[in-house]
């Protein structure tokens, strides 16, 4: 039950993502969206080629700015809140900002609002994307954590599969479409304490606030609560503080192009990341209906 529970979370937290990354390009082309922050003509409004000059502008910034807002709150607010406060704070952290940047984006048609509401729920995502894998591999069973993270990659793309699908229902409007990524973060936000503390959080945060027995009280309590027996916790606990002295071998950023296998690791992971946006997936995911709609292809 524990495992079910820890996989569903994994789930939620990929499904949160695909639909933020997803609702974009098919909100857009809806005629709702279009008459709500479009000023031009009826005609120049609809045709790619002859957009306003304002219009093209926002529609740029609408999606420039959640990719902007999801890269400061993964990489400048997330470490912070995860290593200070805790992997389950961060999340509920996140998962409220997220909801309150969507909410406002289904509500008004200030272009100003609008963005900076896109902006904010970016940070948001941005932040729970950055600490649920680490939360979810912390507390996860050994034998799952390279499965879940292969499984959250899965969700991600059926998250945004399932945007698409719903925007191209002509019910379906706009400030739906916007709105959807807050319901898996309201998820999250209810369900997150549910969680015992992350072992590992839980002996760092002990050693450096300089606890008595270094947070392991309460690391093997919450490893007790997952693994169900004493035995197992005992276990897990010991690699746990093996793998935390480790890390406190100092060691220079040279090595990692100075060992061969540390070097190979790091040029395949850059190169996955970066050929992943040479490929121009992101312009498909955000303008890939309009892309279609200007070509002649019916939605």
């Amino acid at each position: 039950g524990k495992v079910f529970s820890v996989v569903a979370f994994a789930a939620v937290g990929g499904v949160l993502f695909g639909l933020d990354q997803g609702n974009w390009g098919g909100a857009i082309v809806k005629e709702q969206f279009v008459e709500a922050f479009c000023e031009g003509p009826w005609e120049a409004c609809r045709d790619a080629a002859h957009l306003p000059q304002a219009y093209a502008d926002f529609l740029s910034l609408g999606s420039s700015l959640l990719q902007l807002g999801a890269a400061v709150g993964a990489v400048v607010f997330a470490p912070w809140c995860a290593g200070h406060l805790g992997r389950r704070e961060a999340m509920f952290i996140g998962s409220l900002v997220t909801v309150t940047g969507c909410i406002p984006q289904c509500l008004t048609t200030d272009l100003f609002l609008f963005l900076s509401a896109r902006m904010l729920s970016g940070a948001g995502v941005g932040v729970i994307t950055y600490t649920l894998p680490m939360f979810v591999s912390e507390i996860a069973p050994a034998e799952l954590r390279g499965v879940l993270g292969c499984f959250m990659q899965l969700m991600m793309v059926l998250g945004t599969v399932f945007a698409a699908a719903l925007n191209c229902q002509t019910w379906f409007g706009y400030q739906w479409s916007f709105l959807m990524p807050a319901v898996p973060a309201a998820i999250v936000a209810a369900g997150i304490f549910s969680f015992p503390q992350s072992p590992r959080f839980a002996l760092v945060y002990g050693k450096r606030n300089q606890h008595v027995d270094g947070g392991e009280e309460q690391a093997w309590k919450a490893l007790r609560y997952l693994r169900g027996s004493d035995e197992a916790a005992d276990e897990e606990l010991s690699l746990i503080k093996e793998s935390l002295a480790e890390e406190e071998l100092d060691g220079s950023w040279s090595l990692l192009l100075e060992k061969p296998s540390l070097r190979r690791r790091v040029v395949i992971a850059n190169l996955l990341q970066w050929m992943q946006q040479l490929t121009g997936v992101n312009a498909v995911l955000s303008y890939g209906p309009s892309i279609f709609q200007s070509a002649g292809v019916p939605l």
